[in-house]
């Protein structure tokens, strides 16, 4: 059975009908995310990628970022707005 949502706008009306299907799709999407971070963290599957910020004018090397990584094996890279809000929800 599909679910309403309405969310009252100034001077007009607005209702979504969401389907159950697709809240059961995001269910078994997210755990299959804390299924891949469990084996991931177990098997020690993160790597981290590093980019240079460099200063052109002085040509040199200013800051260094760092950004976490997961590779699953069926999916490819798993990108770090993907799988950071799910870990950080898992504690």
């Amino acid at each position: 059975m599909p679910t309403w949502r309405c969310t009252g706008q100034v001077g007009r009306r607005r209702c979504v009908i969401i389907s159950s299907r697709r809240k059961w799709t995001a269910g078994t999407e997210r755990r299959d995310m804390e299924l891949d971070l469990r084996r991931a963290f177990a098997n020690g599957e993160f790597e981290v990628h590093y980019q240079p910020l460099v200063d052109l004018v002085a040509d040199r090397i200013t800051r260094v970022r760092s950004a976490g990584a997961l590779e699953a094996s069926a999916k490819g890279m798993i990108s770090p707005a993907d799988f950071i809000p799910v870990a950080e929800d898992m504690g």
